[in-house]
């Protein structure tokens, strides 16, 4: 019987992660659809080289095929049993020497983290949220040209955000790229990208208030900032000698990241929950993160879903959201029929009004 836990399976370096479910059998990892249960592939035990661990997440790596992929969370019921198997054939005569490069390999990883950790706080003691704004700025104007801007619903969305409280500490600011990825991200300071691939798929303005509570929480948190920082942490790693415009300056030059910078587990479901508080602050109901979760993954079933790549969409994050909406009833909910009426027209990419004038 198939656990029940997803996984993630890159066969080669130009695949879309799959969402897989495993199997061990035959001493060998088996790897079926998470949507058809169809067979995917079956890879020997033996030919497991190394695993390597960030954040709450363990990539097992292959020999021979060093693009082949296999990625699982930290607490996936399998990953002891394949560790222990692994272990075994270490353990082996002659194999003293795999335990003592695993060892190797694990203490750099383990101090590449602690060492990343460390430059993220010592990085947003020295960038105020003052000039995290300012610098925030010069990336997005870096990240985003002019042209990729879909004037009609920016205009649209910024009314929309506008009705919202998003933040007590920086001015949020929503733009929309022309594409057809169904991707968003945050931009340190206030900025907000959303795709329009990603605005099509959506079906409720409450999905949309979801998602810009939950980038609005990246911002007001500070993850984006933490997250670019440990990222580039081996660029800053004479971060205790730098100014703070020298810090600015290297996450300037790699203000190309945002589009493609991941987020720990904790901070996904920190921004999820403080995302809904934020909601019900609105008097939104926070079911629409649900909505927002339902959609998301719909979409990846039939498209590349960028935003799953950089924002994990994991079963545990749906129970967590479902039961913190369980734990928070809103008995004070006040429908805005501003909100609605500005999520029809940015959904149909037309002006108030101009929704009813013949095509």
């Amino acid at each position: 019987m198939m656990e029940q836990p997803v996984a993630r399976y890159r066969k080669n370096a130009y695949d879309t992660p799959a969402s897989v479910q495993l199997l061990l059998y035959q001493d060998a990892i088996q790897m079926y659809d998470t949507f058809t249960t169809s067979f995917i592939d079956s890879i020997p035990l033996r030919q497991i080289a190394e695993f390597t661990s960030r954040e709450d997440e363990v990539t097992i790596h292959f020999r021979h095929n060093d693009d082949v992929k296999l990625v699982l969370d930290d607490d996936h019921p399998l990953l002891p049993e394949i560790r222990a198997s692994v272990r075994k054939k270490w353990l082996k005569p002659g194999g003293k020497v795999a335990v003592l490069t695993a060892v190797v390999i694990a203490s750099v990883i383990f101090l590449n983290y602690i060492f990343g950790v460390i430059v993220a706080d010592i990085g947003l003691k020295l960038i105020t949220p003052e000039y995290e704004a300012k610098l925030g700025d010069e990336m997005y104007q870096s990240a985003i040209t002019p042209t990729m801007i879909d004037g009609k619903r920016t205009a649209m969305i910024e009314s929309f955000s506008r009705r919202l409280k998003l933040s007590n500490t920086y001015n949020i600011r929503v733009s929309v790229v022309k594409s057809g990825e169904v991707n968003a991200f945050a931009v340190p300071g206030g900025h907000i990208v959303i795709y329009s691939g990603l605005i099509d798929k959506m079906k409720s303005h409450e999905e949309l208030v979801a998602l810009l509570g939950h980038e609005a929480t990246h911002i007001n948190e500070r993850h984006t900032t933490r997250a670019l920082l440990q990222d580039l942490s081996s660029k800053l790693f004479l971060i205790f000698f730098m100014d703070v415009s020298q810090v600015g300056a290297v996450l300037l030059l790699n203000a190309d990241r945002l589009r493609g910078l991941s987020y720990s587990r904790r901070l996904e479901t920190e921004a999820d929950e403080l995302g809904m508080k934020l909601m019900i602050r609105n008097k939104v109901s926070a079911s629409g993160m649900v909505k927002l979760f339902h959609t998301l993954k719909q979409a990846d079933t039939v498209s590349s879903t960028e935003i799953l790549e950089t924002h994990p969409l994991t079963d545990k994050r749906i129970r967590a959201a479902k039961r913190f909406i369980n734990e928070h009833p809103q008995r004070d909910l006040r429908p805005d029929p501003e909100l609605q009426r500005l999520w029809t027209s940015i959904r149909l990419n037309k002006f108030p009004g101009e929704e009813f004038l013949p095509e």
